[in-house]
């Protein structure tokens, strides 16, 4: 799930002056799960362009390897490489629904 805030403009016919509302929803994450090229791990892909803020891996997981392109974390006893324009590599996990999910943990955490 991602939580976005979002501002709506309405419009009153009576007073005739738009007025804003604030609210937060929640979008579910739409990725799929499928083996990588060489079949030796697992990848997880939005099916829509997404940038991630990798600098809020820090908060909610231990990160061994950090660089501005990608950063390489431990999540759950699993090595897990995740990159900032959205795949995110299961280097050591092959339980699906491990896979989908820690994914979705991380979606909905550091997606922007």
């Amino acid at each position: 799930m991602i939580k976005k805030n979002i501002k709506i403009a309405l419009e009153c016919p009576v007073r005739q002056k738009r007025f804003y509302i604030r609210a937060r929803i929640s979008l579910k994450m739409d990725f799929e799960i499928k083996p990588c090229r060489t079949r030796a791990t697992y990848s997880a892909k939005p099916k829509k362009n997404v940038r991630l803020d990798l600098s809020k891996l820090k908060d909610s997981f231990k990160i061994k390897i950090e660089t501005p392109v990608a950063s390489v974390i431990d999540a759950d006893g699993e090595e897990i490489i995740v990159h900032k324009y959205g795949e995110i590599k299961f280097k050591t996990c092959k339980d699906k629904d491990k896979i989908k999910k820690i994914a979705e943990e991380i979606y909905e955490k550091i997606a922007k």
